[in-house]
């Protein structure tokens, strides 16, 4: 074997490695990441008028997509929904809920994917959003009326619950990973 055919022959190695490494990569990613209820997912998050890739990581982040989890605090399903949040989503949704339990995994999406909606559509912002999706739209509403954590009433300069900082901070940081594996 002569030099040229060497080096190519190293070449050809080096990117079947690489092609290997990257697949095997996203294998393993999507095994930290993955993706139940797509169908679902997608077409709550088109009817709501938002991105599947942010409904993905926060399903994601509330449950792990466990339509079983009940918190600490008693919120129930893939999204974490509070029983109380759950009749009032039901009576604001109207016609448009289709009946079920809150612990119905294809219930739980509709009305959490709603009202993450309605969260969006009411703050103008995915952060905001998020934010009075982990602490309650009340007490956002409240943040952006306090010049220490809103400076134009709109935008939110500081979240001042930890929990909830760190829970806008994974929602936007994992929704990218499911746009990059899943949506991309």
């Amino acid at each position: 074997m002569n030099k040229r055919s060497k080096i190519t022959t190293l070449a050809v190695l080096i990117l079947c490695c690489a092609v290997t490494l990257c697949l095997t990569s996203q294998y393993f990613e999507k095994k930290i990441y993955p993706l139940s209820y797509r169908d679902l997912i997608e077409s709550n998050a088109e009817k709501n008028g938002y991105e599947p890739y942010l409904l993905s990581a926060v399903v994601y982040c509330e449950s792990s997509f466990n339509p079983e989890a009940v918190s600490r605090v008693g919120a129930i399903g893939l999204m974490q929904l509070m029983p109380d949040t759950f009749d009032w989503l039901t009576r604001l949704m109207g016609d448009e809920f289709v009946g079920g339990e809150i612990t119905d995994a294809e219930t739980n999406l509709a009305c959490g994917s709603y009202y993450l909606g309605w969260l969006i559509r009411k703050f103008g912002s995915v952060e905001t959003a998020l934010a009075a999706y982990n602490a309650g739209h009340g007490n956002v509403q409240n943040w952006l009326t306090n010049p220490e954590y809103s400076d134009d009433g709109v935008t939110l300069k500081e979240i001042p619950f930890e929990e909830t900082r760190n829970f806008v901070a994974k929602v936007i940081s994992v929704s990218e990973i499911y746009k990059r594996l899943y949506f991309g």
